[in-house]
């Protein structure tokens, strides 16, 4: 896909930017859509080129949207807000009713659960289509209350793990304390799927959380 082509503006190119506003990082927007990350980071400059204005900050660790970046992020889902129902409406119009769902889930829930749902839903209704996109449960819950997703799959209990989390950190904000909350996913997977440095990262970062502040983090137990 080349969506900087004589300068055009496709829909591709606004959902990958999407993807990059939710994510922040190149890397994991373009796992989100299966694509590579030099093909997200050629659409972002394609589209800063046709109003020949920077739409994102780059740092080590993330991309941080400028104002012009949130701008094109709300334009962006008002256009694809708006190209369901124009297709929707056409097919009808010809006697071919039809709808694409947009169905958004975390990570996790994408190893196990939805392709049961989705192998269900097809069952019952051979005739649909949809697209599916993973990401962290606020993004996805937040997809859905902006109109960018028909379904959602979350998990109730980590979710609300994260809305604790962020309670008790404004809670305990003034007196200089921390809350930190770590959702790493699945790690009883299969053994094939499950390596040692998945582990070991997970466990350093609980450690260095764990740890007191301006000193050299615990060594993380077994």
């Amino acid at each position: 896909m080349d969506v900087g082509h004589a300068g055009a503006l496709t829909f591709a190119g606004f959902e990958m930017f999407l993807a990059l506003s939710r994510n922040e990082h190149f890397g994991q927007a373009a796992a989100e859509l299966g694509v590579s990350a030099a093909t997200v980071q050629r659409t972002v400059r394609a589209l800063e080129r046709k109003p020949g204005v920077a739409l994102i900050e780059q740092s080590a660790r993330r991309v941080r949207m400028l104002h012009s970046g949130h701008v094109l992020v709300r334009e962006a889902q008002a256009v694809l807000r708006a190209r369901p129902d124009a297709v929707d409406t056409t097919r009808a119009e010809s006697g071919v009713p039809h709808r694409r769902l947009r169905i958004a889930h975390t990570h996790s829930l994408g190893l196990c659960f939805v392709p049961d749902v989705l192998a269900d839903l097809l069952g019952a209704h051979p005739e649909l289509r949809f697209r599916c996109w993973q990401s962290s449960a606020t993004n996805v819950v937040s997809a859905l209350l902006r109109g960018e997703a028909d379904r959602v799959h979350v998990s109730a209990a980590k979710h609300g793990l994260v809305g604790l989390t962020l309670a008790l950190a404004e809670a305990c904000a003034g007196d200089g304390s921390t809350v930190n909350a770590v959702s790493p996913g699945h790690l009883n997977a299969p053994a094939e799927a499950e390596t040692a440095r998945d582990r070991a990262e997970v466990a350093a970062a609980v450690a260095f959380l764990a740890s007191p502040p301006h000193r050299p983090p615990v060594s993380p137990a077994r």
